[in-house]
């Protein structure tokens, strides 16, 4: 049993030397600092993030699960979040939820009827194995306010796991890799 055991250490070590340090990279946020919700921003939405990766077959689409943590993580937060079932169904109303975006110009409209300050948008960019066992996600996060049109803050996250261990759980483990890094970086 202690040989299996030292075999296994020696092939999982030998693994971990062959996954080059460039890929081993850790995740980065921008801007570094992070950034503020306004004080006069009371009321939230987050629309449906946009898949927008090229290779969309490889992975299944990340974006649900990380609007549904990022809500959560926002009402921990103390932020007021329109539940998403009414937005869908004014999205659906307004004939948005058929294309899927809500941006700049649509923020303004969705905000207005829903009554909310400001419109969380999102886009996954990329996600997958870089190597195994290191997996990506990265992501953009826009806040705009319904007022104005105007974006308040952007967010850059690109989300790198490792995992030697249980490399099957990589995908789940990115993902929330991501959720933390916005919800780390919105004070």
């Amino acid at each position: 049993m202690k040989k299996i055991f030292v075999t296994m250490l020696v092939v999982v070590s030998m693994l971990w030397c062959c996954v080059p340090t460039s890929i081993q990279q850790t995740s980065t946020v921008k801007p570094e600092n992070g950034v503020s919700f306004p004080p006069d921003i009371q009321r939230v939405a987050v629309t449906e993030f946009i898949d927008g990766r090229n290779d969309t077959q490889s992975y299944p689409n990340p974006a649900y699960e990380l609007q549904e943590k990022i809500i959560n993580g926002l009402v921990m937060k103390r932020i007021s979040v329109i539940e998403r079932k009414h937005l869908n169904k004014l999205l659906d109303e307004q004939a948005l939820g058929q294309t899927g975006i809500v941006d700049e110009r649509t923020a303004v409209r969705v905000g207005t009827i829903l009554g909310v300050d400001a419109v969380l948008v999102g886009k996954v960019v990329d996600y997958g194995k870089i190597i195994t066992p290191v997996a990506k996600l990265d992501l953009i996060c826009r806040l705009i306010d319904v007022r104005t049109g105007k974006i308040l803050f952007a967010l850059q996250v690109n989300a790198r796991k490792t995992n030697m261990g249980y490399p099957f759980e990589l995908h789940r483990e990115v993902i929330d890799e991501a959720v933390t890094q916005v919800l780390n970086a919105i004070h």
